[in-house]
């Protein structure tokens, strides 16, 4: 009894929105963020949608993470030129053994959540062409060819 009122205790704290507790325990070991986990973190927006939120804070390196409507899979949207309005998108998802890829590419380090994995993309840029900050990010350029895919 004492191992279930912990857990269910676990939960109240950390599920402030007050889902149900199957649906939020499902969501939490898929690794499912809400919006009021990480300001982020987004629903379903489309390309376009995507750029119009990232345009409303014109910084290099901000950052949105959306679930794409195309894929149903978590997409990377992020800002890498101001004068052009460029954007970039990248595919997230998890490999067999539930750890996250960018674009379908295993990264540098092992990221078991998409918590874990915006951290680390704000420290090393992994298949991104700037680091994911939403104050003053640095762009890098080394001329390596890093591919988006289109969602």
């Amino acid at each position: 009894y004492d191992v279930i009122q912990q857990e269910y205790d676990v939960i109240q704290q950390e599920n402030p929105a007050g889902q149900k507790v199957e649906e939020f325990q499902q969501n939490r070991n898929k690794g499912y963020l809400q919006k009021e986990d990480a300001d982020w973190m987004y629903g379903q927006l489309s390309r376009n949608e995507a750029e119009a939120e990232l345009k409303k804070n014109p910084k290099l390196g901000n950052f949105l993470v959306r679930e794409s409507l195309k894929t149903k899979s978590h997409v990377l949207s992020m800002t890498v030129s101001l004068d052009t309005w460029r954007f970039q998108h990248h595919v997230l998802t998890r490999d067999a053994s539930g750890l996250y890829t960018i674009n379908y590419k295993p990264l540098q380090v092992p990221c078991r959540s998409l918590k874990e994995l915006i951290s680390h993309l704000q420290r090393r840029r992994d298949g991104t062409r700037a680091l994911l900050l939403r104050e003053a990010a640095k762009t890098v350029s080394d001329g390596d060819s890093d591919s988006e895919i289109e969602v």
